[in-house]
């Protein structure tokens, strides 16, 4: 005998598997009648307050994207959820893009975004916890490069220098004027005259200048090159104290504003100086003006 009439032999529904109910002994005592018991994993019916989060198909309107993950196929194990099917979520160090994702980053994963993107050269980037945000405070370098020097003053500009390379005695070199300005420009202007003398080979150095936070680096200038005969004007750059590169050669007449992007001269975090050199045997003249460096 398994029971005899209401002795179970300490059997109840929930011994049987059933969350509850009354457990009957049927007539030949070799078995039990369940017809009184109550829900049991299995029945297609969520029953939370048995701690069932699912129940077959029956997820009980969960998805994958309502267990923390954006992708994948839900299941139910013995009535509790299976995630193992899905995929994606705030943390997993991968930035997923695709809805219903609203991540902006995860972990280091930040897709294109640099610190470049707001407005820095350098430094690194935070993702918070959440996923949606990105802290650039950790990012620095910013461009504030902005040079005009219009030479109204008979006085060099603060850090620029003229090297006199010639030797003459003369003291025949670069210096500033204020008559008959042809470059294009107004007022004060520095100029070189070769007229004077043989093996003529000056230099106007500009101050020493930061590239900083800047990804484009235009320099500019309003000049007026008198040729005469075999003479001819550089405008050099020297970049991080390196060896003079030439950016323009001048070997006949010319005049007007120039505008050069020397962004490819220039590393990251490069200082630079740019120099003005007049090359000449008894010949004629040049002069500059409006010496603009502009950083964006």
């Amino acid at each position: 005998e398994l029971c005899d009439n209401t002795d179970l032999d300490g059997n109840t529904c929930i011994t049987e598997g059933y969350y509850g109910g009354t457990l009957i002994c049927n007539a030949g005592c070799n078995g039990f009648f369940y017809t009184s018991c109550t829900g049991y994993c299995g029945d297609g019916t969520v029953q939370t307050t048995e701690g069932e989060e699912c129940d077959g198909g029956n997820l009980n309107g969960h998805t994958c994207p309502t267990e923390g993950y954006y992708y994948g196929t839900l299941l139910c194990n013995v009535c509790s959820f299976d995630t193992g099917s899905c995929w994606g979520t705030c943390g997993d160090g991968v930035l997923n893009t695709s809805a219903p994702s609203t991540e902006v980053c995860d972990g280091t994963d930040f897709g294109t975004t640099t610190c470049a993107d707001y407005g820095y050269t350098s430094g690194f980037l935070v993702c918070n916890s959440g996923c949606s945000s990105i802290d650039s405070s950790n990012c620095y370098g910013t461009c504030s490069l902005s040079v005009l020097e219009q030479f109204g003053s008979a006085s060099l500009p603060t850090g620029w220098t003229v090297e006199n390379y010639d030797g003459d005695g003369y003291g025949y070199t670069w210096t500033q004027s204020t008559a008959s300005n042809t470059t294009g420009g107004a007022g004060g202007y520095w100029w070189v005259n070769g007229d004077f003398y043989e093996n003529f080979d000056d230099r106007l150095v500009s101050a020493l200048y930061s590239r900083g936070g800047c990804s484009t680096v235009i320099l500019s200038y309003n000049h007026y090159y008198y040729y005469y005969d075999g003479d001819y004007g550089q405008v050099q750059i020297s970049v991080d104290g390196g060896a003079w590169q030439t950016i323009t050669t001048y070997g006949s007449t010319t005049s007007g504003l120039v505008t050069n992007n020397i962004t490819g001269y220039l590393g990251a975090t490069s200082s630079f100086r740019i120099r003005f050199r007049y090359v000449a045997y008894y010949d004629f003249h040049w002069k500059v003006d409006n010496f603009t460096l502009t950083g964006s």
